[in-house]
């Protein structure tokens, strides 16, 4: 049986990663219907030891070679500065959905536990 995203798009040059997230559903089963949205790409750098969002970033799906270009050459400073860092380009629809699927880079850890707490 063929996965959706695989039916819904057809063969392709490269692996399509597993819709395993209900947001990924949500994009797989939209564009099978024949419907198009924009994603956007969020650049974020995040310090673990912190909290803290270092930096944070809105991107056009059209300039996603710019994106990784710019997360590229983070990830290489600051592993020249032997900082710990997260850097991450992210895609969602917008960027509420990206607080909601990526809570852990815009919560304190006080609001992920309270949040933990009530699920």
């Amino acid at each position: 049986m063929k996965s959706l995203a695989t039916a819904a798009w057809g063969p392709v040059a490269r692996p399509i990663p597993p819709v395993t997230t209900p947001t990924m559903w949500a994009v797989a089963l939209t564009r099978s219907r024949g419907y198009s949205f924009d994603m956007t790409l969020f650049f974020l750098e995040y310090d673990p030891a912190t909290g803290e969002r270092v930096r944070f970033k809105a991107y056009r799906e059209s300039d996603r070679a710019k994106a990784q270009v710019e997360r590229l050459r983070l990830e290489k400073e600051n592993a020249r500065l032997r900082r710990d860092r997260e850097v991450v380009l992210l895609e969602a629809v917008s960027e509420e959905a990206l607080w909601t699927t990526h809570a852990r880079y815009f919560k304190t850890l006080r609001e992920l536990a309270e949040t933990a707490g009530t699920a």
